[in-house]
């Protein structure tokens, strides 16, 4: 009878080894290839213009080495937040080698005083960051009294809105009545107490006594309780 020879254990210990081993180097250059796929290569910014997307992506220049997987976002958000006009900075990754960021910039709504710019909370910022908003209108008052003013502002608008008259420019002064430019040339004055009364005089009567007069009124002083003095232009 013929005995039947079993291969040995050894032969199966090495063509494990030499499986182990062709899997790791497999392994090895695909994680190298891998990690070159995934370096960045595209930084796109959303939400603001191009000036202020130079801006970003300089600022997130330091962090782009860590590649796609291993960036801290948070860190450049923390950096990108820090700048004045940024509200809010998301960034995203997309494979497989982009970044993406998207900038939601404050919402400005008139310079203050000489240096400054609000948004609409009324949280004053440099002008220095801002100043491709120069269509804005500006308010002026004492230091620290922006939220008085831009409130004035605002209540001053939504009366001058459906007449499709804007404001250009409104003053708080030193004895407390107010001054408002508007974008047809006209000057407004607005007495310390119940301003809004005179505006609103104003407004009632804007159609009949100015939009169809021949003469454009220069001066408007509503400081009275009754009326109103006019000050007109010249033919």
């Amino acid at each position: 009878m013929t005995e039947q020879v079993k291969p040995h254990w050894k032969i199966y210990l090495w063509i494990a080894v030499i499986l182990a081993a062709m899997i790791f180097v497999v392994l090895g250059v695909n994680r190298a290839s891998h990690s070159s796929d995934l370096a960045i290569k595209t930084v796109k910014v959303e939400g603001v213009s191009s000036t202020y997307q130079q801006q970003v992506k300089q600022a997130v220049q330091p962090y782009l080495d860590q590649g796609l997987l291993t960036v801290r976002l948070k860190n450049m958000q923390q950096a990108l937040e820090a700048f004045d006009w940024v509200a809010t900075a998301e960034l995203r990754r997309v494979w497989p080698n982009e970044l993406l960021i998207v900038i939601r910039p404050q919402d400005l709504v008139a310079f203050w005083n000489q240096n400054g710019v609000l948004n609409r909370y009324a949280e004053v910022f440099p002008v220095g960051e801002l100043t491709t908003h120069a269509t804005l209108p500006t308010l002026t008052g004492a230091e620290n009294a922006q939220v008085k003013v831009l409130g004035m502002f605002q209540q001053a608008d939504n009366l001058l809105s459906p007449l499709h008259l804007k404001i250009t420019k409104l003053q708080w002064n030193t004895d407390k009545t107010w001054q408002l430019s508007l974008n047809n040339g006209m000057n407004l004055q607005l007495g310390q107490h119940q301003a809004l009364v005179g505006l609103r005089r104003f407004v009632k009567v804007y159609p009949e006594v100015f939009a169809s007069h021949r003469l454009q009124a220069k001066n408007v002083d509503l400081r009275y309780p009754d009326g109103m003095a006019v000050r007109w232009g010249k033919s």
